[in-house]
């Protein structure tokens, strides 16, 4: 069973979170393709049918520990 079959109707009307982080400046410009790959995880979550109302991206703190 694929990994979009497995997704219910009760799943999508829950949130889909993504958490993008890096800890440092340095690491958000060392490790670019980790970051666009994070976000990619939005497209992915759309892709298995979320809406984007139900999308919450979190990277506020991205590169400020």
């Amino acid at each position: 069973m694929t990994a979009a079959a497995k997704i219910t109707a009760a799943h999508l009307e829950r949130s889909a979170v993504v958490y993008v982080r890096q800890s440092t400046a340095q690491q958000v410009l060392l490790h670019a393709e980790s970051t666009r790959l994070h976000y990619g995880l939005v497209t992915r979550a759309q892709a298995y049918g979320w809406a984007s109302e139900r999308m919450l991206v979190i990277d506020d703190d991205l590169g400020n520990h």
